[in-house]
């Protein structure tokens, strides 16, 4: 999956748990079935967490380091970096 594939897939992820409590709730009890029902390729294994954000908390995510990219290269990969979440520490994405 390309970066754009998997922005569009979280967005809209995201977007139906805004709408629909019985989804949010599905997602935050069990993430890995519900991100490979919306098309995400979650390898046998893997744990899958998933948490949301409020006011009163914020989640912070280290993303592992891309293999095979040198220590130098990695200053110009801050843009892909940094549209991987919400910028927000408030958890309000859209500014306010």
């Amino acid at each position: 999956m390309d970066h754009y594939d998997y922005l569009k897939k979280r967005a809209t992820v995201v977007v139906k748990a805004w709408k629909d409590p019985s989804y949010k709730a599905r997602l935050l009890k069990d993430p890995a079935t519900v991100l490979k029902e919306a098309g995400f390729d979650i390898p046998s294994g893997v744990k899958v967490h998933a948490h949301e954000t409020s006011h009163e908390t914020y989640h912070f995510v280290l993303p592992r380091k891309p293999k095979g990219v040198a220590d130098e290269k990695l200053s110009h990969r801050v843009p892909v970096v940094a549209d991987m979440s919400c910028p927000s520490t408030t958890g309000d994405c859209d500014g306010d």
